[in-house]
């Protein structure tokens, strides 16, 4: 079986193909784009080299896509991504800008592209579906409830490993299943001395999350991706007196607040200067050099310039003459053995 698991963008693109039997997993290749500036252009284009490269002989030999979507409007948990996951990203555009029109674009895409493939989302909220009603709740008038407006949390997908590969490490295993298994059986009760964990996902984006045998009971982050811990450029836990305080005392609009509030704050307000992502740097033996749409390599160096940053200002996008608008980073003869979970 072929699952191909994709990471969209706004200006990116990035994938991993997987051979999965019962033996276990394999990644079989390995690719990215950045500058995206049309998501079909690259996905056809990345298609079209797993089959060049002889890793497929056909794109309907891939089996499953998998997304990991970030915010859905009425929804959550792993499901298919059809029609209703499309206009539930289209729901909370607003809330998430920069995460729900590229899945929600990537994921027409692949419906076109690959219209045999099964498509899955795991939206990044589904590890919080068991917090309880107090937690999830800002102390706010019913009708903005109404509207959605509640704690969701985000870096599900991180916390729920954390969840899963902690309660390994202390020999808990009845803890680790009922996080392997989460999303299938839901939570189950353990005997025993309750298993307690602190998860930090720490990066360009941050949050913590307390989790209780397996399960999420509470987040740092809450309605959007711009709360909770300061971020690269997001401004994380703000007062919300402070915002119409802005707004009337510079003379600046509610988009110009959003905005620099969006991208002029976090780590970048703190320091007032651009900061590298968070992130530790690929050791030269693993990088991928990146390449432009006309193939030539560019530098793989470790300088803070080839390292990947959700930082300001954002890549530009360039405006094409006959090649398409990306560069590609690839490596589809690299394999890697991943063990099995069950």
């Amino acid at each position: 079986m072929l699952v191909l698991v994709a990471n969209l963008g706004s200006t990116s693109f990035k994938y991993r193909l997987f051979h999965m039997d019962e033996s276990g997993e394999e990644v079989v290749a390995k690719g990215g784009y950045e500058r995206v500036s049309d998501h079909a252009s690259v996905i056809d284009d990345a298609l079209a080299t797993l089959q060049r490269d002889g890793i497929i002989n056909s794109p309907d030999e891939i089996d499953a896509v998998g997304f990991k979507t970030v915010l859905g409007k009425d929804l959550s948990g792993c499901v298919i991504a059809d029609q209703t996951v499309i206009d539930a990203l289209d729901g909370f555009a607003a809330v998430a800008p920069a995460h729900n029109p590229p899945y929600a674009n990537g994921i027409r895409q692949f419906t076109r592209a690959l219209p045999k493939a099964k498509l899955v989302a795991l939206f990044e909220t589904a590890f919080y579906q068991w917090i309880s009603t107090a937690s999830a709740n800002y102390a706010i008038p019913k009708t903005w409830r109404d509207i959605g407006i509640r704690r969701y949390g985000f870096h599900g997908a991180s916390h729920k490993f954390i969840a899963e590969r902690s309660a390994e490490l202390c020999q808990c295993e009845d803890v680790a299943q009922i996080a392997r298994r989460l999303y299938l059986d839901g939570p189950a009760p353990i005997s025993g001395k309750p298993f307690r964990v602190v998860s930090c996902h720490l990066g360009g984006s941050s949050s913590v999350t307390g989790i209780l045998n397996g399960v999420a009971i509470g987040t740092s982050m809450g309605f959007s991706p711009q709360s909770g811990l300061p971020q690269n450029n997001r401004v994380g836990e703000l007062d919300s007196g402070a915002i119409p305080y802005a707004m009337r005392t510079l003379g600046i609009s509610l988009d110009e607040a959003e905005r620099q509030l969006t991208k002029e704050s976090g780590l970048l307000g703190l320091s007032k200067r651009p900061t590298p992502a968070m992130r530790t740097r690929n050791s030269p033996s693993t990088r991928s050099p990146t390449r432009s749409a006309t193939g030539s390599a560019l530098s793989s160096s470790n300088s803070a310039a080839s390292m990947p940053s959700s930082s300001p200002p954002a890549l530009a996008r360039t405006t094409p003459t006959s090649a398409p608008t990306f560069a590609r980073t690839s490596n589809p003869s690299a394999s890697v053995s991943i063990p099995r979970k069950t």
